[in-house]
Order: structure tokens, then sequence, then C-alpha cells
């Protein structure tokens, strides 16, 4: 199973990829921070920089163990690599979660069903598809931990809980909360605990013995070994949590002989502060998405059948997390899809196996490991097959492993693994199909036109290409509130700039008006179809013609009125006569723009396009003037280039039926995220149009 999952979820996740899928955050900032490490930088990485001023990842996550993935991802580069890490680990968590379960449940088949939960279980393969995440790490560290803390083997068990600490700095607290777990005292003792702080009918006598009762007990509880270890252990978290949060805040500066944090910055979506107001957990954030953070929540327990709240005890390992997750902001932390599932994972398959030893009790599985049977007679395990001295056991049982069976099948089918469920509005996860996208080769051997160690800015889904280099950046979304950090401005520009289609709208103005200035850059390739569109690389200087890749608008290209993106002052209606029979009509008595057409790469060259239109009246008495402009067709590029537009007349377009009305475009450069787009002028005129057409192409350069 742990080889199954590795093998999907790796392959997907590189499928992704391909796609373009991958951002800066999260995939980019991890290639550049592992990359920088074997050039002598500690982990530094572009983005937080620009946006943030942090010149180490560390500054954001104190995720030392990136360190001893450094050497690995030096040796391969790729992003191949940590898709393989990461699927590699979060599986082999399976094994410790399989043998902790096996310790409680007295049976290896009941502890293979745990290990199939975990491994199918639709937020946990729905994280590992996401790009790539120091938090996959966690379930492995905090399984491990909790057996050998359950087996009695707690100096190996502190040297786990220090590698979840340089994991992540959310691990202090999870430990924390399995050390007060095994502090817990159990129902029984509890009320037992209460019964003898109760005065009995007022005597003073009585209280007193029993508090000298309670007293005893509180100190047998003491000498009891685990009691004293998981004392240690609650200890250290929160010492570590603290010297953890020191060292980003402090230390990082001077034991890495970083540059100085501008004063203004505030660790970026960290998990780590020194009170709640820090972490940006408050009460008044209990109402943002209330009914989204419950649906969570409730979906994640029903994919394991609600099994791990059998155990209520088991709740106080997840706890933290439900703060975290209730009070915070970050509507990432209870959607499926993005890196926390390997987080919620931790608590939760803990409590699954606790849970399932309440089943297995009922269903008649033993407390304790049954006897070995003799050679002459046949072995079973009885919580998976009660033997026939425990009939009612078998029959009972039957159902619950069916419905297992049927979680399992449930989850896979929930998760980014069912083709039926992409693009079905959970995260990014769920964005991947299942064939090598045609294209994503030439957008490589464009990106690879970049020398090692140029300064390059790319948008956000071609970062992840260009990340293996100390000076390369990443158009964001968020870019253009901090772009105070980037090195770059408008007297300073960088000297290659890779921009898509789908993410050209990232490049701020100061930068995109140079890009068609020949005197500052010239277009050095260009792709015209890929996973993201058109793709360009712009640089600073040059003026030879540029490489083209997979040009699809040579030939030409029809799209009808159903292909058009209709705006609101448009609308798609049935238009028996026009040709194929429907018609994007403007809003009578309105003006503005109907519709554009899907964007498109243009190569160099003189282009005509052509729209079938019909223009009427409003009313007999609001006709348009005969020179009166109805209609305009106009076309836009990428950067403002190109930017022509032909203006029709209300008698240009009186012939009786539909007619077909031209415009001429010139591309001297190649271009992406071009659109033809048509405006209604008068209202007293009633636009329709039945299509857009690429009439024809004549290639220059």
């Amino acid at each position: 199973m742990i080889v199954a999952y590795v093998a999907c979820t790796a392959t997907l996740a590189q499928l992704r990829a391909w796609e373009l899928h991958t951002g800066t955050w999260d995939m980019g900032l991890y290639q550049q921070a592992l990359w920088s490490w074997g050039k002598g930088r500690p982990l530094y990485e572009s983005a937080d920089f620009a946006q943030e001023g942090y010149a180490s990842f560390l500054q954001v996550h104190a995720s030392f163990v990136l360190v001893l993935l450094a050497p690995l991802y030096d040796a391969f580069p790729a992003p191949i690599t940590l898709f393989l890490v990461q699927s590699g680990v979060v599986g082999l968590a399976a094994l410790p979660l399989h043998r902790l379960a096996k310790d409680v449940l007295n049976s290896p088949r009941w502890a293979t069903l745990c290990a199939a939960l975990y491994l199918a279980w639709t937020p946990v393969i729905a994280s590992s598809l996401f790009d790539f995440h120091v938090e996959a790490f966690l379930p492995i560290e905090l399984f491990t931990l909790f057996w050998l803390w359950r087996g009695g083997r707690f100096k190996l068990g502190l040297v786990v809980a220090f590698l979840s600490f340089v994991t992540l700095e959310v691990a202090p607290v999870l430990v924390a909360s399995l050390a007060v777990f095994f502090l817990w005292p159990s129902r029984r003792g509890t009320w037992d605990l209460l019964a003898a702080l109760r005065s009995s009918n007022g005597q003073r006598s009585a209280f007193r013995g029993k508090l000298q009762k309670s007293v005893s007990a509180l100190r047998d509880w003491t000498a009891v070994p685990r009691v004293r270890a998981s004392v240690v252990l609650l200890l250290v978290s929160i010492v570590a949590y603290y010297l953890l949060r020191l060292f980003q805040s402090y230390w990082a500066v001077p034991l890495l002989g970083l540059p100085p944090v501008p004063a203004n910055s505030v660790v970026a979506g960290g998990l780590i502060g020194a009170n709640p107001g820090l972490l940006g957990l408050s009460l008044a954030n209990l109402s943002i998405d209330l009914p989204q953070k419950i649906e969570y929540w409730v979906l994640v327990y029903a994919l394991l059948g609600f099994v791990p709240l059998l155990r209520p005890r088991a709740l106080l390992l997840v706890a933290p997390w439900w703060a975290f997750t209730f009070l915070g902001t970050d509507s990432a932390t209870v959607h499926l899809g993005y890196q926390y599932g390997f987080v919620v994972a931790c608590p939760i398959m803990i409590g699954l196996v606790l849970g399932m030893k309440i089943v297995s009790d009922r269903l008649g599985a033993p407390a304790s490991a049954p006897a070995p049977a003799p050679a002459s007679t046949p072995t079973h395990d009885p919580a998976w097959r009660p033997s026939s001295s425990a009939p009612h056991a078998r029959g009972s049982s039957r159902p619950f492993l069916l419905a297992v069976f049927g979680l399992v099948i449930v989850n896979l089918a929930l998760s980014p693994l069912d083709p039926g469920m992409q693009q079905a509005g959970f995260g990014d996860a769920y964005h991947v199909s299942y064939t090598v996208p045609p294209g994503y080769g030439a957008v490589q051997r464009v990106a690879s036109l970049v020398p090692v160690g140029a300064s390059v800015i790319a948008t956000d889904d071609l970062f992840p290409l260009v990340a293996n280099d100390l000076a390369a950046y990443s158009f964001n979304p968020y870019l253009s509130m901090y772009d105070g950090y980037l090195p770059f401005n408008s007297t300073n520009l960088p000297s290659y700039v890779l921009v898509s289609a789908q993410h050209g709208y990232e490049v701020p103005s100061w930068i995109g008006e140079k890009l068609y200035d020949t005197s500052s850059y010239g277009v050095r390739a260009a792709v015209g179809d890929s996973p993201a569109g058109g793709v360009l690389l712009f640089q600073l200087g040059y003026t030879g013609p540029p490489t083209l890749y997979r040009q699809t608008m040579d030939a030409g290209g029809a799209w009808g009125a159903g292909e058009l993106t209709v705006s609101t002052l448009g609308s798609l209606r049935e238009t028996p006569g026009a040709p194929g029979g429907e018609a994007v009509w403007g809003v009578p008595g309105d003006v503005g723009q109907l519709w554009t057409s899907p964007m498109l790469s243009l190569s160099s060259g003189t282009y005509r396009f052509t729209a079938t239109v019909r223009v009427s009246a409003l009313g007999p008495g609001s006709a348009p003037g005969p020179t009166a402009p109805v209609l305009q067709l106009g076309v836009g590029g990428f950067a403002g280039e190109p930017s022509n537009f032909s203006t029709v007349t209300f008698l240009a377009t009186q012939p009786s039926g539909w007619v077909v009305v031209g415009l001429n475009v010139t591309v001297t450069e190649p271009e992406i995220a071009v659109v033809v787009y048509a405006d209604q002028l008068d209202p007293g005129a009633v636009v329709e149009t039945a299509g857009l057409q690429l009439a024809s192409y004549t290639a220059t350069g």
C-alpha cells in the first residue's frame, strides 16, 4: 500500500508541475531555498525576501530539517526529487501507525485497516499533491513519538520529539498536547479523584482523610515513569516553542550572518508567536467562515466513520489545531487540497487507532494478545475473524469491516485520484489531469534560455522553472503591496522577464510598459500554446529575432457566439437564422463592452479578424443616424500591445440580414493574452454577434 501511495501521489504531483499548476508558494520557494544552501546562502528564497525582507526561510518557518534535505536536492535539483521525498515520508508514516495500532489492537490485520484508512484518507492524498511542504514530515514524527511513548521508550521518544521541533514550529504544540494526553488520568481515575476530594456530610475529619488519600494517590501517580517522562516532554515542548520564536525574531540574523529584518515585517503565515495576537488568533475570528470550518471538521471525521470520537480523551491531541482553525482567518486550513491535511492527520489518526480499540472490544476482540495455539491447530486473529467460541463477535464484526472498506473507497473517490473530482471547488491539489500536457517541454526550453546567475523575474506559475537561481524573483498577487523589497525598478531592470498569458495580470505597470519598448527589451523566445497559455521571454537589450515554439494561430481560427466571453452588458441567446443558431445580444438602451474573444497568442505578422453581426434600431423613433458609430471592434494585448480598433457605422450594418465587419491588426513582436472585443456604442441600437473569425494571417520578419 505504501508503494502504491508513493507511486500515485508522486506521479500526479509531477503532472501538476508539468501542467504549470505549481507556483512560487509553495513549490518555487522551497526549490530556491534548498538550492541556495549549496551555494553558501542559508535557505535563501526571494519570495519572502521580496514580500517581507526576510533573507532566509528559517526566519519564516524554523524548518531546520531542510538542511538535511538540501544535499539531496543539490545532487538532483528537480521538482520530482521533492515530490518523491514528500510522498515517501508521508507513505512511510503508515509504518509507525501500523505498529502503534498493532500494539493497541493486538491484531496485525486490524492494524492494517488503520494504515489503509490513513493512506486512503482524502486530506492526506490531497495534501501530497499540493506542491511541496515541510508539514509532510510531521505524521511520521508524531506517529513514531506516540508509539515510542506508549511503549515506554522515552529517551528515543525525546530524540524523535527534537526532530519534530526542527521540522516546523507547530510541532512543539502538537507534542505538548501529546504529553498532556499521557498525563491526563483515565475517566475512572478522574472520578475517583473527584470523589476523594468531596467531603462527606460536612465532617472535617472525613474531608481530611479523603484529602490525605488524594495526596497519596497523587504521589503514586507521579511515581509512574510515564508520568514523570510526560512532564519532562511537556516542559521541553514549551521551552522549544519559545526558543524557536527567539531564533526567528532575534538570533537568526547574527547566527546566520543575515541582513537585519525590516522593522515593519511580520512572520508571513507563521504558526509561532508569543501570544494569540501574534498568531492572528481571536475570538472575533470565530464567526469568519464558521459554516466552512464546521463543515470541514465534520467531513474529516466522517471520512473516518467518526471512529476517533469514540475515545474522548484523544480530543486532547486535536484541541490545539481546532483552536488554530476556528480562531484564525486562514481559510486554507479548513479546505481540502492544501498542506494542512498533514497537520490534522497527526492527532486524528492516533485517535482513529484508539477509537478502533473501542470498536474491537465491543466486537469481541481480546484485551491482550491471545496465547499461541498448538502447532496442529490453525491460528487466527480473534479481532479479525472471531473463533467459534464467540459466534456473536463474528457476526457483528462483518458489517464493520465492510464499512471500513467502504470508507476507503469513499476517501479515494473524494480525493484528486478521482478524475471526477477535478475542479470540484476544493483546494489547489484538485487541479490535475492524467496525461502529460503538450507545450510544457517548449516552456521548459524557453526557461532554460535564462543563464544561471542572470537576474530574472517570472510570473507565479513559471517561477519554479527558474527557481534554481539566486537572482530569480517572482511576480505574485501580493507583490504590489511589498514591492519596496524588490531589487528592481524602472531604472534598474532585470535581465530577463518570463511571463505567461494566464498570469500576465501580475506584471506591474513600471515594468510592463518597458517590455515592448525596443530600447529596453526584445522578445527572446515565445511559446504559442502551453498549459498556461502563451509564454514570452523578454531579454534586456535583445534585438534579434525571437525563437518560436508551438505557434498555433497561423492557420486561422473561428469562435461561435457560445465560445465568446459575454460581459454583463451582453447576453447569449438562441437566435433563429443566426450562423450557429445563437448570438450575443447587447442590452437595449445601454452602451459598453459586449464580449471578448478567448486569449490568443500571436506571432509577428498582419492579422484580419472578422465578426458576423446584425444591428437594429431599438425603436422607430430612436434609430441612429446613418453615420452614427454603433459598434467598435478592438484588440488588446499583454502590456498594451497591440491596441488596434475599428469603428462601424449604422449605415454599414444595414444591408438585410447578417453582415461581416473586419478589424486589421499588426503585431510587431510575438504577443500573448491577446483578446478581440466588441463595444456597443449607441443606446438606440441593438447589436447581435453570431461569431468571430481569424480571416487571414500574413507573417512578417
